[in-house]
């Protein structure tokens, strides 16, 4: 957890204005496509991974935030 909006875990009604954009979370992973297969098998939507010009293997989504979250294999 890198932090809570509401650390009175208390939601408002309505969720708050998307975050900019210009953050981006990496995540390492052993095998992206296994992955993609367990996120996408939960319910998430996301594009299927693909092999990136300069080498790792990746896909990325964005959470109820805003942010964007890029799930890679060092190929």
């Amino acid at each position: 957890m890198l932090n809570t909006q509401y650390d009175s875990n208390e939601r408002p009604a309505q969720p708050p204005e998307k975050r900019s954009k210009g953050v981006v979370f990496y995540i390492g992973c052993s095998d992206v496509e296994l992955a993609y297969q367990e996120l996408t098998g939960r319910g998430l939507r996301a594009e299927r991974p693909e092999v990136a010009t300069y080498g790792l293997k990746l896909f990325s989504v964005e959470d109820p935030d805003g942010y964007t979250v890029v799930f890679q294999e060092v190929r």
